[in-house]
């Protein structure tokens, strides 16, 4: 039982490598409990679509070279990867060539893929029949005939709808008095739409000593920097007792109960 788990984790430990291997960040680890204690479930970083994509194109290729996949089942894994990686790019596509790209040709791809995808059951885990979850159907049966008709499926992603979904999320917490939500995120929006074109003209400004700008701001920025405004006046507060400071204090209506000379000192400098 100890070697079986050490080898599952060799094998998790290399999957991982290998990922990073192809230029994405990623992780696994296991969750805790609130006591702290391990669940024996795993969690895994999330990856964004870029991301995917490297993955699809580069990740067998480094499976080949690694072999971290178990041996028996290392050739189908890989496939699978490979088969995937060419349905994903074909229906992505822009379809510029749209002879050697046809619906029953996008059809066996993904049907081919899922049937790959089967043979490994009760082999691995996760390659049961039950995992052929409804986008897979989607993917065989509904993909090819839209990927056709409208050139691809990137109208279909939702990537407008989550970035306009943050934008009001942003709107209602820091630009609106959150009790008129939906006001708020229209005018703002409006607004923002009215106002996209237009740009700040910056106001002018004409430099009427050219000597200072070109000579003595750089004579004034030279010249160490006035300690207090109480010095200025002729107040020599570093030369004052505690009851001196205290008295001055008094004189100008700042009442303090501090006894400590450097704290009067700080302060009285701070109110002249």
């Amino acid at each position: 039982m100890a070697k079986s788990l050490a080898n599952e984790k060799s094998h998790l430990n290399g999957l991982v490598n290998a990922i990073r291997e192809a230029g994405v960040s990623f992780k696994v680890w296991e969750t805790r409990d609130k006591n702290g204690k391990g669940t024996g479930s795993l969690e895994f970083s999330s990856l964004m679509g870029e991301e995917k994509k490297n993955l699809l194109r580069k990740l067998p290729q480094i499976l080949k070279e690694k072999h971290v996949l178990h041996q028996n089942t290392e050739i189908n894994v890989i496939e699978i990867w490979e088969k995937f990686a060419q349905v994903y790019f074909a229906i992505t596509s822009s379809f510029q060539n749209e002879a050697e790209v046809t619906e029953k040709h996008l059809f066996n791809m993904a049907k081919d893929w899922i049937e790959l995808f089967l043979t490994l059951a009760g082999k691995r885990k996760g390659y049961e029949i039950a995992r052929v979850t409804p986008y897979m159907h989607i993917l065989v049966h509904h993909v090819p005939n839209l990927s056709m008709l409208h050139l691809g499926i990137k109208q279909f992603s939702a990537q407008g709808m989550e970035k306009l979904n943050d934008v009001v999320k942003c709107i209602h917490k820091q630009h609106s008095n959150r009790i008129e939500a939906c006001a708020s995120v229209i005018q703002t929006t409006w607004r923002q739409n009215h106002l996209i074109d237009q740009k700040r003209v910056p106001r002018e400004y004409s430099k009427r000593k050219l000597e200072y700008w070109q000579k003595d701001i750089f004579e004034n920025r030279k010249r160490p920097a006035r300690e207090t405004e109480a010095d200025d006046i002729g107040i020599a507060v570093d030369d004052m007792s505690v009851g001196d400071l205290k008295a001055k204090l008094k004189e100008i209506g700042v009442a303090t109960k501090f006894g400590s000379l450097e704290k009067l000192r700080d302060l009285l400098r701070s109110k002249l």
